[in-house]
């Protein structure tokens, strides 16, 4: 079921939505007087709604088979005792091949342990390190999240230049904040400025392939403790790679995705801080791994995961999409169009 509607619009909407789901009239009538809504306005909602609703009733059923073929599958694999913890594997008893074989084309996550541990960038880097190296160069950050419930959608409205010393000592003088971060969405201004930092990488690790020099491997996040990113999947494969400080991840299977109240494409409107459980009852049901990633760790987040991330100290970290195996898929975009939802 959606969000509980705000609008005559998004009332109508949702009635709409619930009927063609095939949930029963006396369901929807019920939530929708336990919401506040007079019961002759509810009979009234779901009068006007079943003419249109009538002319699909095969949507209603492909939804209900989905849901059904998602719910199944999601209790099959909760039989494995693989989906109830992640393992830690070391990178050197885990070989590409099976890597691929075990994690990447199961769909399974995997924490792999020691593939920095010859990299200078494991010891160097600290904010202290960068305040050295490049506190005088102007960088890119994102500025001003927290007065915006969709600052991760609405990144480019949040982008700020200042001297990298200025960033540095807001991180270091905030004992937990989620207002500012350096994030992956401004490597394309940051890249040159860091070209020098990304010298302190090593030799890739084996799932991941070289694309050449300028930092074009990595995306680079630096951030104080408490930085958010909220529950959501990503279109492809990636790694999370941390290199100072630790992250609290949070990860969902995406069988479970009838439960997770999507939209905006790529995001739940569950928050994860203060989840509203009477407004997203659905969210009740779902079922999620907890891991800490500490430094010299990276995490294999599979296509369509969901995951959630919060920075537990101040936090370096690296991610990497560039697999040794096809990455690309089909975005919802092109299977769906855009969200209506979509900010402007």
């Amino acid at each position: 079921m959606s969000s509980e509607p705000s609008n005559e619009f998004a009332l109508k909407q949702w009635v709409a939505e619930s009927l063609i789901r095939q949930l029963p009239e006396q369901n929807i009538k019920a939530k929708l007087v336990a919401t506040g809504y007079d019961e002759d306005y509810a009979l009234s909602l779901l009068e006007e709604a079943k003419p249109y609703i009538a002319a699909f009733p095969e949507i209603g059923r492909e939804l209900a088979k989905r849901d059904w073929l998602l719910d199944v599958l999601h209790r099959v694999q909760r039989q494995s005792a693989h989906t109830q913890t992640i393992e830690r594997r070391s990178v050197d008893e885990l070989s590409r091949e099976a890597f691929i074989e075990q994690y990447y084309t199961a769909n399974r996550p995997v924490i792999v342990t020691g593939a920095f541990q010859d990299w200078p960038a494991l010891k160097k880097w600290t904010p202290e390190y960068l305040l050295e190296q490049f506190g005088e160069d102007t960088v890119e950050v994102q500025t001003q999240r927290e007065a915006d419930p969709i600052y991760e959608h609405n990144a480019h409205q949040h982008k700020a230049r200042m001297p990298f010393h200025q960033f540095i000592a807001m991180v270091l003088g905030a004992e937990s904040s989620n207002d500012f971060y350096m994030t992956g969405n401004n490597m394309e201004e940051n890249n040159a400025v860091l070209k020098t930092l990304f010298e302190d990488m090593g030799p890739l690790p084996p799932y991941l392939e070289d694309r050449g020099p300028d930092g074009q491997n990595a995306y680079f996040w630096f951030g104080p403790a408490g930085t958010i990113t909220k529950l959501h999947h990503d279109i492809c494969n990636g790694f999370l790679a941390q290199m100072y400080g630790r992250k609290l991840i949070k990860l969902i299977s995406p069988l479970q995705l009838p439960h997770m109240y999507h939209y905006l494409n790529f995001y739940s409107r569950v928050d994860l801080e203060q989840p509203d459980l009477d407004q997203y009852p659905l969210f009740k049901e779902v079922e999620m791994t907890e891991v800490i990633l500490h430094p010299g760790e990276m995490l294999f987040i599979p296509v369509a995961w969901w995951h959630y991330v919060r920075a537990l100290d101040i936090s370096i970290s690296l991610s990497f999409n560039n697999f040794c195996a096809p990455n690309t898929y089909p975005t919802f975009y092109e299977v769906a169009g855009p969200d209506p939802e979509q900010a402007d």
